[in-house]
């Protein structure tokens, strides 16, 4: 078969992604009664999981066919990593991730997408994921140190800058 996705096709492929997002939920659940290690071991990786979920694949649906669209709010797994859940990786401390951050931003709004866009070839060199990037660019938005609209946990459809004044 060739061509685009119909929209019967797309509204059955999301039908079953809200359901394994549903399975999901009730993994964490589970997970979440864990003992530490396996816990926080886990819950990393389930939030990989249900980021993609959403952001690759439920967001391209969304894209595709927007009369479809499912928002973040409705997905019950959609986790988005917080600063609080990340552990950086030995090579890289905080100050460092700060500055790689305020390099990319600029006193205009700049996609949040292409902020992480930009910084993923430093991210690769630091074995980095773009998701802990995203959750330290959140943490630094809801301290009043970088400006920000939109809903920061859907990267496409929200942007960041520096603070007035500050370029």
């Amino acid at each position: 078969m060739t061509g685009r996705m119909t929209r019967a096709q797309a509204k059955e492929i999301q039908r079953h992604l809200l359901a394994a997002s549903r399975a999901l939920e009730r993994a964490g659940a589970v997970i979440a009664d864990l003992g530490e290690p396996d816990r926080r071991a886990l819950t990393g990786r389930l939030a990989d999981v249900s980021s993609q979920l959403y952001f690759d694949l439920l967001e391209y649906i969304n894209e595709e066919h927007p009369e479809l669209t499912v928002w973040l709010e409705a997905v019950p797994t959609a986790h988005v990593l917080s600063w609080d859940e990340v552990v950086l990786p030995p090579a890289v401390a905080e100050p460092e991730l700060d500055e790689l951050i305020f390099s990319l931003l600029k006193p205009d709004w700049r996609k949040t997408a292409m902020i992480l866009a930009m910084a993923s070839p430093r991210c690769e060199e630091l074995a980095l994921s773009l998701k802990i990037v995203a959750a330290r660019i959140r943490a630094l938005a809801e301290a009043g140190r970088i400006d920000h609209q939109g809903d920061l946990r859907r990267w496409r459809a929200s942007e960041v800058r520096l603070m007035p004044g500050k370029g």
